[in-house]
């Protein structure tokens, strides 16, 4: 099965999946599974404030808060322990699963180096021994410490909060 050690922003919340699902390419096009979509996807806009999220729609135009300063996607934490095992709900699924902790993060933590008997879903992270690295929605890339100032980094988690994100207390 084909998994990716990277994953998309989908916010600054401490959630990163909402439930398992459809179980099928049919049941994905029934309203019962998503809900009438226009309403799906506002509620999703809302509670989401990242990049990606089931039934996104985000452009380039809805980053507000500037593409150099909005997380697209990055290297995702997994617990040492679990590497290519399957066994952790952050890493048991293929990477084209669709809206999943297996492919979502978000800056709720902070970035935490790969370590063994500790895992998580909600965090980037890395092998790294001082930073991961993080592709921001211009394309630039750059390495964010694990020691990074908290709400800094909650910051570039989100799209449109409209605050600005001091870029030098990222940690390097």
């Amino acid at each position: 099965m084909a998994r990716t050690d990277y994953a998309v922003l989908v916010g600054d919340a401490a959630q990163d999946e909402i439930g398992a699902g459809p179980n099928s390419v049919s049941a994905s096009d029934q309203n019962a599974y998503f809900g009438p979509l226009p309403a799906r996807v506002s509620s999703n806009m809302q509670t989401f404030h990242g990049i990606s999220f089931e039934l996104s729609t985000i452009r380039k135009d809805d980053v507000t808060d500037g593409l150099s300063q909005t997380i697209l996607v990055a290297e995702k934490y997994l617990g040492a322990d679990s590497y290519g095992t399957g066994n952790v709900a952050a890493d048991n699924e293929n990477e084209y699963v669709g809206f999943d902790n297996d492919i979502g993060r978000t800056t709720c933590q902070a970035p935490m180096q790969d370590r063994w008997g500790l895992g998580s879903s909600l965090m980037f992270g890395s092998a790294h021994p001082n930073a991961a690295n993080f592709s921001f929605c211009d394309g630039s890339i750059i390495a964010i410490s694990y020691s990074v100032d908290p709400e800094t980094y909650r910051r570039l988690g989100t799209r449109s909060e409209g605050a600005i994100v001091d870029m030098s207390k990222l940690g390097l």
